[in-house]
């Protein structure tokens, strides 16, 4: 064994435990990095699951119409008033809004559509735009 003897017995040797201010704004400044990264792949994401929900949406619009026609006995270019008169022929009786979109009437045998308020856009689609399910 070897014993080690400081030659000034009233020194002391003090170590300090933890991280340096440095190397924690190094760890900050990382992960704020990779957050700036993955925010628009994230949005991105989000918008897509949105686009999804929509187009199931004015697809199940689409056969309740197809339904409410056969049903009512009406022709093909026959309009549907209302959404609520699709009720009947929707899950749940109704269609959950997604981000407050508008469910445009329009004849059975056209594809539905969908208009985007004002102040919102999604995806590809430009602020207050029409989609549809085709």
């Amino acid at each position: 064994m070897i014993f080690i003897r400081n030659s000034r017995p009233d020194t002391r040797i003090v170590r300090w435990t933890g991280f340096t201010l440095t190397e924690l704004m190094i760890v900050v400044g990382v992960i704020g990095l990779l957050a700036v990264i993955a925010m628009p792949v994230i949005v991105k994401a989000c918008d897509n699951s949105r686009l999804g929900v929509i187009y199931r949406n004015l697809r199940e619009l689409d056969s309740a119409k197809e339904q409410w026609a056969v049903e009512q006995k009406k022709g093909q270019a026959e309009v549907v008033n209302d959404i609520s008169d699709l009720a009947d022929h929707l899950r749940c009786g109704k269609i959950n809004n997604v981000i407050r979109e508008n469910h445009v009437p329009i004849p059975v045998g056209t594809p539905p559509e969908a208009a985007l308020l004002s102040g919102i856009g999604l995806g590809r689609y430009a602020l207050g735009a029409l989609t549809s399910a085709s």
